[in-house]
């Protein structure tokens, strides 16, 4: 970084740029008065893939635990943030929602919300011998929430994405399975 300031071009996926992100650029700016720093909205492949074409300088990604690094990560300088998991939002007056933690295959007759990238939690729901009625796809976790409080169906989302907010009415319970 040069020392009279610089531009720093970070690459962060949605939930990490309304709870990481403004923390690190909070840090970096106060360290470092002179730097710029611009962000862009990435799912972690668009970001890994930004970072590998110098589009990019830093990248704000996740693996799931267990999965190989993708190709070309490998020789990236890597940084472990922290660990996050999933979690059920459904409405405070669902019968699930007195458990402190909820099965998966109770949820089997339910009505989902679910987001775009899904292959995890659709193997999931498989590995337990049902497939999820999908109600709506959603990327963005204020409109999850809206729809989930609106009774449409029950959501899987990260503990990250429900950090800064939670909608009144709406519980988070960890999965067993």
């Amino acid at each position: 970084m040069a020392r009279g300031g610089g531009l720093v071009r970070i690459a962060a996926f949605q939930s990490s740029c309304v709870t990481l992100v403004p923390e690190l650029v909070t840090r970096l700016r106060h360290r470092h008065p002179g730097v710029r720093v611009t962000v862009t909205q990435a799912e972690p492949a668009d970001a890994r893939r930004m970072v590998r074409a110098g589009e990019a300088d830093l990248g704000v990604l996740c693996n799931w635990a267990g999965d190989v690094l993708p190709e070309g990560e490998a020789t990236m300088l890597r940084t472990e943030l922290m660990t996050d998991r999933r979690c059920v939002l459904m409405r405070e007056d669902d019968p699930l929602a007195s458990n402190s933690t909820v099965d998966l295959g109770d949820l089997a007759s339910y009505r989902w919300v679910m987001e775009g990238f899904r292959d995890r939690s659709l193997a999931a729901c498989t590995n337990l011998g049902f497939q999820p009625s999908i109600a709506a796809t959603v990327d963005d976790v204020i409109a999850i929430q809206a729809l989930v409080a609106s009774g449409l169906g029950i959501s899987l989302v990260s503990e990250m994405a429900l950090r800064t907010h939670l909608a009144p009415g709406l519980v988070r319970r960890p999965p067993r399975d």
